[in-house]
């Protein structure tokens, strides 16, 4: 099973699930992740496809290149649901869905807390974080 083209770019093959979304992209859902040497974990937006403003934009176009060149590329986002989801791929880059149980600004506080404290666990990935509210909790990383 192939996973999603863009920009002339055909995502390895993963095992799980794919899903045509509403624009036309496709959404794997996958168990197994492969790995690459070059890592880079993506936080601080509410997490991709785009559809809240800037950054998310900026993250879905810089993730979908980097995962183009090869890089494993993780974009956290942040789940209105109460239910944890295991990570899906949209155009060849990670979204590890982390659920968020309240609304409002404390809920993306409590979604920058937890993203930082997962993504920092890998000793050997990049971070790049987008935002204030998340650099707050940079001291997670070291």
């Amino acid at each position: 099973m192939s996973g999603s083209t863009a920009a002339g770019f055909v995502a390895p093959e993963f095992s799980g699930a794919e899903e045509i979304l509403a624009d036309g992209s496709l959404l794997t859902v996958t168990t197994h992740v492969p790995r690459s040497r070059r890592r880079i974990a993506i936080l601080g937006t509410r997490g991709i496809p785009a559809a809240h403003g800037g950054f998310e934009t900026f993250v879905e176009r810089l993730a979908i290149y980097l995962a183009a060149q090869g890089w494993n590329v993780e974009v956290y986002c942040q789940d209105d649901s109460r239910e944890r989801r295991a990570p899906t791929i949209y155009h060849g880059v990670v979204l590890v869905h982390l659920p968020v149980p309240v609304p409002g600004s404390v809920g993306s506080v409590l979604f920058d807390f937890a993203s930082m404290r997962m993504a920092s666990r890998d000793p050997e990935r990049l971070l790049l974080v987008l935002g204030y509210n998340t650099a707050l909790f940079g001291i997670l990383a070291r």
